[in-house]
């Protein structure tokens, strides 16, 4: 019984190898068939930048694209590849055949757009579109990245989803960063060349945008594609409707409205967001109504001169974001804030609110509400309140006209380098005043005591004034060298603390002869008229910065084009 009972444990355990075998089997050969159908929709996109423009320098690059839409000719890759300026791009299909690019769409913020082509000229390949599934995408699937990596013609990198709310990388302060979304994480070590690869499932189905990398690890990040997913939809919409001679096509910044309200948000834990006065009883509502939420969002950062200036601020946490149908919030409107206020506090209380804790919400709301009105319900020190802010128009910010003179490029400034430049003037500032203290230092210091400072000064070289020769304390100090080649170094440090003093005939003469009192005296001075300047300086780039803000953001726009070079 016992060795019937064995080999049928032996049997089992060969059976569930075999099954387990078979299956392995199985899932190569369907991924193996994917890629064989993807890599027919995957293009190695040729970008060549004219002249610098907005964030980005002239020259050339490679990237890659992929097929979204085999009739229109449509295909997706990254914004920072299409770029915000005049480019000039083709595309190279698996077969070679190479077709010219139009830039049709890049978005303001997220970091993906659209090129065209026309697919006629295709004539000897079936090209394959590629569909989008942002739903498919789960902590612990497993992914290909098919793409140009590293300036490779296909390469194909496997990896594993190991986060969907990483916080959108940051890729310098003078350069493109996204905001106001999730990114996905995984360690597909993508390089060079692999920005806009599609990152498919086992079916086929492309569920995010490869978009970064990070240089100290393995670690990949990925665009989602909700917001993308929803731009092609109406650009399609858009093209399909001229073709069909309906309304002409007015460009796709025109088909795909993206709303604003200035300011940039950031996903907080709960703990954190106690420490900024989240009461407990607002969290538990929250974590009843969304038991997979982590946290809420919080205002990072609020652009002067947009409309939440005045009346979001910094640390304000998000809970509820609705359209609206007064007017905007002002802070003159004291009195109707009071009893907007008092309604936003007992619905909080009540747990009548639609909480907002996502970036999706966040921006379906603003996109579908251009040019009008929006109820903000914030949480700021504890306290529940109710603005109504005006959506602005993105695309109206972003620079669509350019001035060239004498080699020179001149536009408006754009919303993203407005973020950079708060950033960067801080840095220049900080710069600028450190330089200045030092150089302040040592003028007063070449004033006061007639030498540089000591760190700066030249060896004493014993002449005919030096206490060398005769100092009347030489034989009464404990310091005294005994060496003759030793006595020009410690007359320096003998000097200062001389029993003598002023008194002494050689103090007038030594050039190395400071006081205590008088350095610290200067230093003290210096750093003072630095600290002094380095205000003003501060102050004087806020202004600026404020008033360029202010005419960027209030500026409007007659041309709607996406591309209009």
């Amino acid at each position: 019984m016992n060795d019937q009972q064995a080999k049928l444990a032996v049997g089992g355990v060969a059976l569930a190898s075999l099954a387990a075998w078979a299956v392995k089997v199985r899932r190569e050969a369907d991924w193996e068939r994917t890629l064989e159908r993807v890599s027919r929709g995957v293009v190695v996109v040729r970008v060549s930048s004219v002249m610098a423009f907005d964030m980005n320098d002239s020259g050339c690059s490679v990237a890659t694209g992929f097929v979204v839409d085999g009739q229109l000719g449509i295909i997706m890759t990254n914004r920072h590849v299409v770029t915000s300026g005049p480019v000039t791009a083709d595309a190279v299909f698996l077969n070679k055949e190479e077709v010219d690019l139009t830039p049709i769409y890049a978005d303001p913020v997220h970091d993906f757009g659209f090129f065209r082509y026309d697919p006629s000229l295709i004539k000897f390949m079936t090209v394959a579109q590629i569909p989008l599934m942002p739903a498919d995408a789960r902590v612990g699937l497993e992914v290909r990245v098919v793409g140009n990596d590293a300036g490779e013609k296909i390469s194909i990198l496997s990896g594993t989803l190991a986060r969907l709310d990483r916080a959108a990388p940051n890729y310098g302060h003078h350069t493109y960063n996204d905001f106001n979304t999730f990114y996905y994480s995984c360690a597909s070590n993508t390089s060079g060349g692999s920005s806009g690869s599609p990152v498919i499932n086992q079916r086929g189905e492309a569920i995010a945008l490869n978009a970064g990398t990070s240089t100290k690890s393995a670690s990949s990040y990925y665009l989602p594609l909700e917001r993308p997913c929803r731009a092609l939809g109406l650009l399609r919409r858009a093209l399909r409707a001229q073709s069909k001679g309906g309304a002409p096509f007015r460009g796709a910044c025109a088909a795909i409205p993206r709303g604003t309200l200035c300011t940039v948000l950031a996903h907080r834990a709960f703990g954190e967001l106690r420490r900024l006065g989240l009461p407990p009883a607002v969290e538990a509502a929250v974590r009843r109504s969304l038991s997979r939420e982590t946290g809420m969002l919080v205002v990072d950062q609020v652009v002067p001169g947009g409309p939440a200036v005045e009346l979001l601020q910094p640390g304000d946490i998000l809970l509820a974001l609705t359209r609206a149908k007064g007017p905007a919030s002002s802070s003159a409107s004291a009195a109707a804030d009071a009893a907007a206020d008092a309604a936003a506090a007992d619905a909080v209380l009540a747990g009548r609110v639609g909480w907002c804790t996502s970036f999706l919400q966040l921006e379906e709301v603003l996109d579908d509400a251009v040019g009008a009105t929006v109820a903000v319900t914030v949480m700021r020190g504890g306290k529940a309140l109710c603005r109504t802010l005006r959506v602005q128009d993105l695309h109206a910010l972003s620079p669509t006209s350019l001035l060239e003179a004498g080699g020179c490029c001149f536009h408006a400034l754009s919303y993203q380098q407005a973020r950079n430049w708060l950033r960067l003037g801080l840095a220049l500032t900080l710069t600028l005043a450190l330089t200045l203290t030092l150089t302040l230092t040592l003028t007063l210091t070449r004033r006061a005591t007639g030498t540089w400072p000591r760190v700066l000064s030249t060896p004493h070289s014993p002449g005919t004034c030096c206490p060398t020769r005769g100092c009347p304390a030489a034989p009464s100090c404990a310091q005294w060298p005994a060496t003759p080649s030793r006595r020009s170094t410690r007359c320096r440090r003998r000097c200062r603390r001389c029993p003598t003093g002023h008194a002494c005939p050689f103090a007038t003469c030594c050039r190395t002869r400071t006081t205590r009192s008088g350095l610290a005296l200067t230093l003290a001075l210096a750093l003072a008229l630095a600290l002094a300047l380095a205000l003003a300086l501060a102050l004087a780039l806020a202004l600026t910065l404020t008033l360029t803000l202010t005419l960027t953001c209030c500026r409007t726009r007659t041309s709607r084009s996406g591309s209009p070079w």
